[in-house]
Parts: structure tokens; sequence; C-alpha cells
């Protein structure tokens, strides 16, 4: 009996486990999304004011769990005003070398662009590890569904303030089982 019940219990888990991973990874890939235009939303006020953007930046990346740079932009150079790393990786520092293309992207397409990226395919030093990107639709999303390897979304921003130009730069994994693990505890702390 207490076989039929482990047995039971156990393909319980196997089929949630497929449900959380395989039929919502789309759905965290939006909700990803969606809380980095929420950071550009908090961060954009405070672009002016030193303390503002820094202390903004920090909450933003403590709640969402992603790097996040912010530059001043003057005469074509790009100077790093707020660089802060919530995502606990270390190698996301590698994907600030990709602001310039990025921001020059994000300028042709309305202002904001957003590059789904394998990190396998970076590793492997190929050339195009861009999965998927919204230009040419500056509010759409580049939802990627059933890819194997860990993706990075990375999003860029261009904010005119006062005469000022900014940009507001976001890495962030959609790794589904990160992304189930994060849902997995949001939904223990609502039962809980």
């Amino acid at each position: 009996m207490f076989a039929i019940l482990l047995i039971f219990v156990a393909l319980m888990a196997i089929v949630v486990l497929f449900f959380q991973i395989w039929m919502l990874h789309p759905f965290y890939q939006k909700t990803k999304f969606n809380e980095m235009k929420i950071t550009d939303g908090v961060i954009e006020p405070s672009l002016g004011d030193a303390r503002g953007r820094e202390e903004m930046a920090y909450r933003c990346a403590d709640s969402y769990h992603n790097a996040i740079w912010i530059f001043s932009i003057s005469n074509g150079s790009a100077e790093t005003l707020v660089e802060v790393n919530g995502s606990g990786d270390s190698s996301v520092r590698f994907y600030r070398y990709r602001f310039a293309d990025m921001y020059a992207v994000a300028r042709e397409n309305g202002g904001s662009y957003i590059a789904v990226v394998s990190t396998e395919m970076m590793r492997r030093g190929s050339s195009s590890e861009i999965v998927s990107d919204n230009f040419g639709d500056p509010e759409g999303l580049p939802i990627v569904n059933y890819y194997s390897d860990p993706l990075v979304a990375i999003r860029v921003s261009v904010h005119a303030i006062g005469g000022d130009e900014y940009a507001i730069m976001q890495v962030s994994s959609l790794t589904p089982l990160s992304a189930m693990v994060k849902t997995l505890y949001d939904q223990l702390m609502w039962v809980g």
C-alpha cells in the first residue's frame, strides 16, 4: 500500500514539474519582461538625482534579481553612473560590454530594446547568440518557447530627462528552473 502511495506522489510531482517548467515557461518570460518594464518605470523619475537613481536601482535589482546599469550619454559616449548586480550571477558583467550595440538598436527601436540571449551560445563563442528580440515592435515581447539552453533577457531603454540623456540596461535570467523556484516560493508564501 505504501509503495502505491509513493508511486502516486512521485507521478504527481512529475506532472506538476512538467506543468511548471514547460507549460508555464512563456508566462514566466512575460512576467520577467514586465518586471523589467516596471523597473524602468520606477527608476526613470529619479534619473536626474544621483542618490535617488542609485537607491531605486538597488531596490529593483534586489526585488527582481537582475543586474542594472544606468548610463549618462553625452557626445556619443556613455558614462556608467550605477552598476548593481542583484542576480547573484557573476557572469552578468560580461553582458555590459554589449551596451553600445544594444543602445544603438534601442534608439532605432523607439527607445526600448529587448533581446533574449542563449548563454550557452555565448560561451561557445557564437556570433549569433541572440535567440529572439523585439526589434521593429518596441512594445512587443520576444517570447521563446521550448528552448533548452539557459536564456538571459537584456533590456536597454533610452530616456531624456531635462535635456540630459540616460540609458538603463537590465540583465535577467529566463532559465525555467529559476523562474519555477521563484514561482513555487511565491505560491508557498501565499499559502503559508
